[in-house]
């Protein structure tokens, strides 16, 4: 994965959490948001990693 796509896919499921934590705490949290939470956060975390590992091999 390039450092291009790794930023788009941080900012996308970085959104979609953020959206869906909003939509949680005005309609009730339900297990569908959860794992949309979970799941964002796992590939989040994945691009973020990706990013820092890129970054670090560069030095």
């Amino acid at each position: 994965m390039n450092r291009t796509s790794a930023r788009w896919f941080l900012v996308a499921f970085a959104v979609i959490g953020v959206l869906t934590v909003i939509e949680g705490i005005n309609d009730g949290f339900t297990v569908l948001n959860w794992v949309v939470v979970a799941v964002s956060v796992l590939f989040a975390g994945q691009a973020a990693w990706t990013l820092a590992r890129d970054r670090s091999s560069r030095a």
